[in-house]
């Protein structure tokens, strides 16, 4: 989802992750049934996303309305995001700027940008991902691979409300 900012944008890749009437995603051209492969607290570590994504507003600790994005998904859906905000995942690990798309499947974590932003690494082996701080690489995050996914489970918001 490259340059999201913009008001209209061509999606290429992984961002292919819409609701579907038959609580089936399609994902990258790979059809998920969300209740067997992840849950409300399950955020897929995306290679290939250029920014963080949030389906459901509980997740905001907190937020602000935006201009309008949308999103034009490579099965040609749009979908769009009216509000952006704070997310946080665990105890040591933040995500900002989180654009709400409530007609996406799925939670994502932009690799590139929790780098960039977090100033941290990310470590990937056969079966799961380690986030590591790059300071002192005290493990941050941690997520398993479930068919060729990464999810990190993580702690939903507490507080149920966000502020604007």
């Amino acid at each position: 989802m490259a340059l999201l900012e913009k008001n209209a944008i061509d999606a290429k890749g992984s961002a292919n992750m819409m609701k579907a009437s038959s609580s089936v995603a399609n994902i990258g051209g790979n059809f998920y049934e969300p209740s067997k492969n992840f849950d409300d607290t399950s955020w897929i570590v995306d290679t290939g996303a250029t920014h963080n994504t949030c389906y459901d507003s509980n997740w905001f600790i907190t937020y602000r309305e935006i201009d309008p994005i949308s999103v034009k998904l490579p099965n040609n859906s749009i979908v769009q995001a009216f509000c952006k905000g704070k997310v946080q995942l665990n105890e040591h690990l933040q995500i900002d700027d989180v654009p709400y798309f409530p007609d996406f499947a799925v939670n994502l974590i932009s690799v590139s940008k929790l780098c960039k932003e977090q100033d941290c690494i990310v470590g990937y082996e056969s079966d799961q991902c380690i986030i590591h701080e790059k300071k002192d690489l005290r493990r941050i995050g941690l997520a398993k691979e479930i068919n060729g996914l990464y999810y990190l489970k993580a702690e939903k918001n507490k507080n149920k409300a966000a502020k604007v």
